[in-house]
């Protein structure tokens, strides 16, 4: 059956749902639906980031290690984004840990089909491994972080 024929499988991520049709389903092949469990733990800090995920009534903490045995939750991400961003722009590791906080499925892809798999509209228009890129995970995410009360 020819691409465009294919019926579009729905789509619950609302990123992937926005994608124009003929970009979603040129990535269809890519995603495959997975199961989240509580607690489970999709990548750590300072490992290389495998998959990226799309949930689709699923929730995922991402968490920085504030002290040796405390965390600090930097980002939530559910039906609105992805887990695993940096892969986008070229960097394959996070500073922060990912744990599923509220259970339920996404769409998984392999990192290493991501970037070429993504709308080419929305790749990265300089060269994955320049420094700018690979401060993003670390610089977007803070932005969500608490700021201490003075006082």
């Amino acid at each position: 059956m020819p691409l465009a024929a294919r019926p579009r499988a729905p789509a619950t991520n609302r990123l992937l749902a926005a994608l124009p049709r003929k970009e979603y389903q040129r990535l269809l092949p890519e995603l495959e639906q997975v199961t989240m469990p509580f607690a489970e733990v999709i990548y750590n800090p300072g490992e290389r980031i495998r998959h990226v995920y799309f949930p689709n009534d699923s929730i995922v903490s991402l968490l920085a290690q504030v002290t040796d045995r405390s965390t600090l939750e930097v980002g939530i991400v559910g039906n609105e984004g992805l887990a695993g961003i940096s892969v986008f722009m070229g960097v394959d590791k996070s500073p922060h840990r990912a744990i599923v906080q509220g259970e339920g499925t996404a769409m998984r892809m392999k990192a290493s089909a991501s970037v070429n798999a993504m709308p080419r509209n929305i790749r990265p228009v300089r060269r994955p491994w320049s420094s700018g890129w690979r401060a993003t995970d670390s610089t977007v995410l803070p932005t969500t972080m608490p700021t201490p009360m003075a006082g």
